[in-house]
């Protein structure tokens, strides 16, 4: 008799999940398959609004996802995974948009971009690091498209590069020095082409030569 209490009250149990009101709205605990059978997702409904955790899964049955919803399910924080179920990502959604700032990592953790959005779109600044920690990249956006100065490093934190853009296209004064901080070459870009006196060094700092260009066409080499 116990045991067949117990079945019909785990029957009533799982008939109570996946409920829509008469309003045709979702309501309480709520989960989907994938076509295999294996679970996607987990989570629950008020008034048709997702709220508090949600789980998503992999055709293979691997954590994806675990996003927290409020803000009348409008907002989530979000925590993405590998494979190997290390975090991948970490960030806002608002509308189902990226929002603010989101951390990447590799498949070991390391953190190795951060990514500043507004409505869906990069805005602001943007970093890419090494594996060890160390700057690689440091940039700025403006409405998904790189804009502002942008910078590169080596390794061991020394100046690599140093550039201009408008529009996600390089515009004004371009710089690149070895992994000593010694200038290699510098000159100017408009539109995203090479234009002006472009100079060139030495190992040894000294000037070595030049390169005019009109139009991102060099007309012709002068030694120093």
């Amino acid at each position: 008799m116990y045991k067949i209490i117990l079945c019909l009250f785990i029957s009533v149990l799982s008939m109570a999940q996946n409920m829509i009101d008469e309003q045709g709205r979702k309501q309480g605990k709520w989960s989907q398959n994938h076509d295999n059978g294996k679970l996607r997702y987990e989570g629950s409904f008020e008034d048709d609004n997702p709220t508090g955790i949600f789980l998503y899964y992999t055709e293979l049955g691997v954590l994806k996802a675990n996003l927290e919803y409020f803000n009348n399910g409008k907002s989530a924080s979000a925590r993405l995974y590998h494979a190997n179920g290390k975090v991948q990502a970490v960030g806002l959604y608002q509308n189902e948009l990226k929002e603010q700032l989101w951390k990447y990592y590799d498949d070991r953790e390391n953190l190795i971009r951060e990514e500043n959005y507004k409505n869906g779109k990069l805005e602001g600044q943007y970093k890419l690091y090494y594996p060890d920690g160390n700057v690689l990249e440091k940039s700025t956006y403006v409405e998904n498209k790189k804009d502002g100065e942008s910078v590169q490093y080596y390794r061991n934190g020394q100046l690599k590069l140093s550039s201009n853009y408008k529009a996600d296209k390089l515009e004004g004064s371009y710089t690149l020095y070895n992994s000593e901080g010694n200038k290699k070459y510098s000159g100017k870009y408009l539109n995203d082409i090479k234009d002006g006196i472009w100079k060139y060094y030495k190992d040894d700092k000294s000037f070595d030569y030049q390169i005019k260009y009109i139009n991102g066409i060099p007309q012709g080499a002068q030694d120093g």
